[in-house]
């Protein structure tokens, strides 16, 4: 070690997950300065899964899988349930022969107005009483 004394940094990192609704945290102790952190939107583009129909949900065996969402969510309100979305877009990059998600979301894009012509290929529940609906303007290819 030289006659300079030696700077640390103590770095902690929070990172979301906007598909699932978690997230984790890192620290990492750092030898060097760092220069302030600057947040910036996330535009990655997130996979979504597809998943076999869950009988557990408020739903009850309710099909969503290519409805629109005004009929959709006509029947969550009769249901007396609240709807949320997940707003997505067919994947790009997704050859036919592929087995990758046929879906994907950008965090960026989630408050774009969702029309009842949109459909809905999937649902889930992350709290009771709310049903998520995965929509998108159009359906992937199959």
């Amino acid at each position: 070690m030289t006659a300079q004394s030696a700077v640390r940094t103590f770095v902690w990192t929070l990172t979301a997950d906007p598909v699932y609704m978690g997230t984790s945290t890192s620290t990492i102790l750092r030898w060097d300065p760092v220069a302030p952190c600057v947040l910036v939107p996330d535009d990655t583009p997130h996979t979504v899964p597809s998943w076999p129909d869950s009988p557990d949900t408020s739903l009850e065996g309710y099909k969503v899988a290519g409805k629109s969402v005004g009929e959709v969510r006509a029947e969550i309100e009769r249901r007396g349930l609240k709807a949320a979305y997940l707003i997505t877009e067919p994947r790009q990059d997704r050859p036919d022969s592929a087995r990758l998600p046929r879906y994907v979301m950008y965090p960026t894009k989630q408050n774009t107005p969702v029309g009842d012509d949109w459909f809905v290929w999937q649902a889930d529940e992350p709290q009771q009483g709310t049903v998520r609906l995965m929509v998108t303007r159009e359906l992937a290819k199959e």
